[in-house]
């Protein structure tokens, strides 16, 4: 799964709108409040960090499909954080950037596709290898 930077999230271009519930479930007697319609939703609050940290990628393929990753989505990703065992990664593999499962086994470095179609990748040291970033939240087209 390929991933395209789309640019840094800027602060000065906020989004909030309010936020309305929904049940998934039909309920006769379930009314919108007009205290409901006073909540906020503001994208900044759902990061954990200093909003420049983030960047948007645009997701291309099929790797990640089975954690809900999709061809099209959108991810916020969080540039300072460091990575961990596990961590969804946005990384530059000798200039390719890919969205992929970091993975440490016995010493190696994996890079773990999120779809049984695809084989991981192990990162080795010759290789041009860089984490460019944790996915932290994903954006779904619908």
């Amino acid at each position: 799964m390929k991933a395209t930077p789309k640019g840094k999230i800027r602060q000065k271009y906020g989004f909030e709108a309010p936020l309305i519930p929904a049940k998934t479930t039909k309920n006769k007697d379930y009314e919108i409040s007009l205290q409901s319609l006073n909540e906020k939703f503001n994208i900044y609050n759902l990061l954990k960090g200093n909003p420049r940290d983030y960047y948007l990628v645009r997701v291309n393929g099929e790797s990640m499909i089975n954690i809900g990753i999709n061809d099209g989505d959108t991810l916020i990703v969080n540039a300072n954080k460091q990575p961990q065992n596990d961590s969804i990664v946005i990384a530059s593999l000798n200039g390719e950037m890919l969205v992929k499962t970091l993975k440490l086994i016995d010493g190696k470095i994996y890079l773990i596709a999120q779809n049984d179609k695809f084989l991981p990748i192990e990162i080795f040291p010759e290789e041009h290898f860089q984490i460019k970033g944790i996915v932290e939240f994903v954006i779904h087209n619908l």
